[in-house]
């Protein structure tokens, strides 16, 4: 993989267009060393549609790598709403991620 190409991202991305899910439904960034990928909610309980559909596309690419990773809820002060969904990675193991997901082994 050449540095610089997140297929992993693009991927989330495109497969998420192809749901149907607003582009800026999801949200990736990086900060100390820390992959974090934020998908909001705008459900006024639980998790709509297309939050549902970006989680389910992620853990079902993670999945089979038994990559390791903790996820936040983030909830509004006061409530019970859900606000957002952070899935976080260390820098390295994103890195492992994108490797094992486009090399060609199998997973």
């Amino acid at each position: 993989m050449k540095p610089g190409n997140d297929y992993f991202k693009e991927s989330i991305r495109t497969l998420s267009k192809v749901k149907g899910v607003p582009p800026r439904k999801t949200r990736f960034t990086k900060n100390d060393n820390f992959i974090t990928i934020s998908i909001k909610n705008n459900a006024e309980n639980g998790l709509d549609i297309n939050c549902f559909k970006v989680i389910d596309l992620i853990y079902s690419l993670i999945g089979p790598t038994k990559t390791k990773f903790p996820h936040t809820t983030f909830t509004f002060p006061n409530t019970e709403k859900v606000d957002k969904i952070n899935i976080t990675f260390e820098e390295k193991e994103y890195e492992n991620l994108l490797n094992t997901l486009w090399s060609n082994k199998e997973i």
